[in-house]
């Protein structure tokens, strides 16, 4: 296995001693992720927020703030980013602010039309299976309710390449295929060239 397939399989699902190191970086690298996706959609204070792939939680405490009277979710498949995001919000947690599962989002155990807000910060290339798994986040998400999404995408055929060997999806066109697919409405599409980060904003109808 190369050195890039090693990062890879770690920040699909990190485990061990260096997925303990990958979860730590995690949360240094993607706390400007969660300030972006603070600015794409209106958060009321009582709002019920989900982070799917949520790493070792850093992102938690950054939504938490914005819903007072509400709750945020962190949901992670890996063990290890469960233990790290459940320590590192312990206090937020025992205030009943923030919960923190171990799950896949290709079946979650959420109730139909339960999150106002839905994120996902570098993780949905990672989803086994993304029609269907999108089609889970429309089930859990209220009417009106929205997705945001910040991912690397391929800037070029020759960065798509090189992705597909990791990643499901590389375009714009097949992130806006993909959710459109699975009934969300696109309100935002927004390509940051110079990181290679697309920012995608989907709505519920309702």
């Amino acid at each position: 296995m190369s050195l890039m397939d090693k990062i890879f399989e770690q920040s699909r699902k990190p485990a061990g001693f260096w997925g303990n190191v990958m979860g730590r970086l995690m949360n240094l690298a993607h706390v400007p992720f969660y300030q972006l996706f603070l600015k794409q959609v209106p958060i009321g204070p009582g709002d019920r927020i989900l982070d799917i792939g949520c790493g070792a939680g850093r992102s938690l405490s950054i939504l938490a703030q914005k819903v007072p009277e509400g709750k945020v979710f962190g949901m992670d498949y890996s063990p290890e980013m469960v233990r790290m995001a459940s320590k590192v919000n312990q206090k937020l947690i025992t205030q009943g602010w923030v919960e923190v599962i171990q799950a896949s989002v290709s079946s979650m155990p959420f109730e139909d039309s339960f999150f106002d807000l839905v994120v996902a910060s570098e993780t949905i290339h990672f989803w086994p299976e993304i029609p269907k798994d999108l089609c889970e986040v429309y089930r859990v998400i209220k009417p009106s309710g929205h997705l945001v999404i910040v991912n690397k995408y391929a800037r070029n055929e020759q960065e798509s390449a090189k992705l597909e060997k990791y990643f499901h999806i590389h375009s714009p066109e097949d992130f806006r295929k993909a959710l459109e697919g699975a009934g969300f409405t696109i309100d935002k599409l927004e390509l940051m060239q110079e990181k290679g980060q697309i920012v995608m904003v989907g709505r519920k109808p309702g």
